[in-house]
């Protein structure tokens, strides 16, 4: 369901944990899981994303999300 991006040559971002965001052509393509949840994961920092076990991404993902929504 999901790819890692790979890009064609060796770039900086190549090592960045992203993943490949579906190309869709409708407004409904867009609200699908597999571009939304590729998308929203592209744009977590990159501590979070290269957490080195779940405890520790659940933890960076709360604190980020909290102060979100409360500032």
């Amino acid at each position: 369901m999901f790819v890692d991006y790979i890009p064609g040559r060796s770039l900086r971002s190549a090592e960045t944990g992203q993943l490949m965001v579906p190309r869709v052509r409708t407004k409904c393509g867009e609200m699908a899981f597999s571009h939304y949840a590729a998308h929203c994961w592209n744009q977590l920092p990159l501590d979070i994303r290269c957490s080195p076990t779940v405890t520790i991404f659940k933890n960076k993902l709360k604190i980020v999300l909290f102060s979100i929504a409360f500032n």
